[in-house]
């Protein structure tokens, strides 16, 4: 049988089959939002995935460590959108290691400031948090009636960016891409 790592013993509320499958899930929204579907090596998409392992289970609860990286995913592309050199200048791994300051690290502040603002204002960018808890059940219940609750959800609101951002990361978990 095998053994708990400490680190996911002492993450409260998951087993190791959750914090892959968050894992995973935050890798294609990575992939999906800031790198385009970009296909990378296996090599790389494993290094990758070990920094978002290691961010998720850094939180209390990996569940809340995978809905701050979504948010912060979200936060990091609209940035890179409105920059005047909207391409990433690094591969994943890179972006997500801590040292480079550049990358997945500078989002932070932006978090901070997101989640300061609903303080006072709870629904305030609501739609970032949203993608990630679509992302996630759409995952574990992939049927008709959840994906056209999540469609309109989006729909109705206007957010139709986060809505197509939202299939393409759920088709490439689903089919494996």
């Amino acid at each position: 049988m095998k053994q708990k790592s400490n680190i996911i013993k002492n993450n409260e509320y998951c087993t190791e089959a959750h914090v892959d499958q968050l894992t995973e899930l935050s890798w294609q929204l990575l992939s999906s939002m800031l790198y385009f579907s970009f296909l990378f090596s296996q090599y790389e998409i494993l290094q990758t995935k070990i920094l978002i392992k290691r961010f998720l289970l850094s939180a209390n609860d990996a569940y809340k460590g995978y809905v701050e990286f979504s948010q912060r995913i979200m936060l990091a592309r609209e940035k890179m959108i409105k920059s005047k050199k909207p391409v990433l200048c690094s591969i994943p791994s890179i972006w997500m290691h801590e040292t480079f300051k550049g990358g997945f690290e500078a989002t932070e502040s932006f978090y901070l400031s997101l989640i300061t603002m609903r303080k006072t204002c709870p629904l305030y960018r609501i739609e970032l948090r949203a993608v990630a808890e679509a992302v996630l059940e759409l995952s574990e219940c992939p049927t008709h009636n959840n994906f056209r609750y999540w469609r309109q959800w989006f729909q109705e609101r206007g957010h139709l960016q986060e809505m197509y951002l939202l299939n393409d990361c759920i088709v490439h978990y689903l089919l494996k891409v």
